[in-house]
């Protein structure tokens, strides 16, 4: 993940509405030009993207005072949808809930540089919009306020396009639960409960409704729309850590393992002569890429010890054992047999 972590000034809207956080946000974020303080549109896109350590600094001062280390829990009412960022647009331009978890998915790199999203369905049938953030290691509390501030776009979102026609079933926050008065913030909030401790954040949505068509847009207007997100994203992925965004990519599955130069320049509204001349300045290329994520696969497929290593090598898309060995040795220095050994479960029954 990039060191620097970008996040929306758009996620920070409801600190910058809040009388409370208000004053504090803006003492960090405009050093000049007194009067755009009672600007809030002209604030937003001036800043555009914010930094990860700059958002960490608002949250440990946020973090300081009661009154304050709550405002990340926005109510949807608090949100106006007039007042909104480029793919909150192009998300409410979606003719149902299930193109707009799309648009969500293939773009929530504008909300959140170290943020994925993904959407899977459980076995009752609800769907589930998966929240991941980079930087497991950071602060637990700024975590929880990331999370918080992220589920309360999310929902607002949801509520905009699909109104009271979808339900929200739960949400789940892996962070610890909190105390009965923040409990009650929440669900006076977001009007849905909320879990904790599920490993996972997870917004849980009612599936029946996934396909309804809730209005039917002009595609050309569609087509503005997506082309103005596309163009921010690559604004945002020229700024960052290109091979990042690819590692991350290739981690989710949202590009193959097999995937060349073409596939992913154009992933990415970009040439192959721009992609290469990116990860030249990185020093890397789209092959070692590919070998990093596999190595990173492999790891987590050699815990399980019915797995021989043949199996895990194809799973990667790999010809065989061999070539699992001598990418491991390069790279490890050791074998994929002398991992799976360090392994505190490690069983050799596999071999």
């Amino acid at each position: 993940m990039t060191d620097r972590g970008y996040v929306s000034a758009q996620l920070l809207r409801p600190l910058l509405v809040n009388e409370h956080t208000r004053t504090v946000i803006l003492d960090l974020l405009v050093t000049n030009d007194r009067t755009s303080r009672s600007d809030l549109n002209g604030i937003l896109d001036h800043i555009g993207m914010v930094e990860g350590e700059k958002v960490r600094e608002i949250f440990s001062r946020l973090a300081g005072s009661p009154t304050c280390a709550r405002a990340c829990v926005a109510p949807v009412s608090l949100f106006d949808s007039s007042e909104s960022s480029a793919l909150h647009r192009l998300f409410l331009c979606s003719n149902s809930l299930q193109e707009g978890l799309q648009y969500l998915e293939r773009f929530s790199l504008l909300i959140m540089e170290t943020m994925e999203t993904w959407v899977s369905t459980s076995a009752a049938g609800d769907v589930q919009v998966n929240i991941r953030l980079g930087h497991e290691e950071e602060n637990p509390l700024h975590r929880r306020m990331t999370l918080e501030l992220v589920v309360s776009q999310l929902l607002n979102w949801f509520h905009h396009l699909a109104g009271d026609s979808l339900g929200v079933r739960r949400v789940t926050l892996p962070v610890p639960e909190a105390e009965p008065e923040h409990r009650e913030h929440y669900h006076s909030s977001w009007g849905v409960p909320v879990e904790h401790d599920d490993g996972h954040c997870v917004i849980h949505l009612e599936g029946q409704e996934l396909d309804q068509n809730l209005h039917k847009n002009h595609p050309l207007v569609q087509e503005f729309m997506r082309a103005e997100v596309e163009s921010q994203l690559l604004k945002q992925v020229r700024a960052g850590s290109l091979s990042n965004h690819i590692y991350q990519a290739l981690m989710s599955d949202e590009l193959g393992l097999d995937a060349g130069q073409q596939d992913v320049a154009a992933y990415y509204r970009i040439s192959a002569r721009t992609l290469n001349r990116h990860l030249q300045q990185e020093a890397t290329t789209l092959k070692q890429l590919v070998t990093q994520v596999r190595i990173e696969r492999a790891k987590v497929l050699l815990e399980d010890s019915s797995l021989g290593i043949d199996d895990v090598a194809r799973r990667l898309g790999l010809s065989g054992r061999r070539t699992l060995d001598r990418i491991f040795m390069k790279y490890e220095q050791q074998s994929p047999a002398q991992y799976r050994q360090q392994l505190p479960k490690a069983s050799s029954e596999a071999e």
